[in-house]
């Protein structure tokens, strides 16, 4: 996934890579590639499974500080459906990798 920092209601400047590493109800574990400060809002492209951007921007908030591993607790303040469709998929597709 890609993200920007969104502020002011304006969004720019460089895109960043990230990585979801955890998915719970509204909100998610976050790796950026670049430390992000507590309150960050952030607008967010999803990749499909051929890299392609899925439709619609996900926006999201920073909710918590960074964890040891670097990551950060966001909460969705704008979640498309088919985004969190793929994101529940991919949840479930790692969690059975994890048990088998």
């Amino acid at each position: 996934m890609r993200y920007t920092i969104a502020e002011d209601k304006a969004v720019g400047g460089p895109g960043h890579a990230g990585s979801l590493v955890a998915l719970g109800d509204g909100v998610a574990e976050l790796r950026p590639e670049r430390p992000l400060r507590l309150f960050t809002n952030l607008q967010m492209r999803v990749q499909g499974p051929n890299g392609e951007d899925l439709p619609g921007d996900v926006y999201a908030k920073v909710a918590g500080p960074p964890s040891a591993t670097g990551a950060v607790l966001i909460h969705f303040t704008t979640l498309p459906r088919a985004v969190r469709r793929h994101l529940e998929e991919q949840a479930a597709a790692g969690e059975r990798r994890g048990s088998g």
